[in-house]
């Protein structure tokens, strides 16, 4: 599944099965596509929200289609 880069700039990948090793490239799988990154996080918290503390997480990432980094939240995005 994939949507065009333009429209969808941030997808959420996830493993989908526990490990304690380095995870290689071609393991992560698509879950969803977003249009902005405070969209994906949102997303990202209702994935998780299920989980108990330090509960195994599927080991998600959210990903910057246009650069393909891990994306991360400024402090001005978390807290306004």
């Amino acid at each position: 599944m994939s949507k065009p880069i333009s429209k969808y700039p941030y997808k959420i990948q996830h493993l989908g099965y526990p490990t304690t090793r380095t995870i290689q490239a071609h393991e992560w799988k698509d879950l969803s596509f977003h249009t902005s990154k405070i969209a994906a996080f949102k997303a990202l918290r209702k994935y998780r929200e299920h989980l108990n503390l330090y509960q195994w997480d599927d080991h998600y990432k959210i990903v910057d289609r246009k650069t393909g980094e891990v994306a991360r939240l400024t402090d001005k995005e978390r807290w306004g």
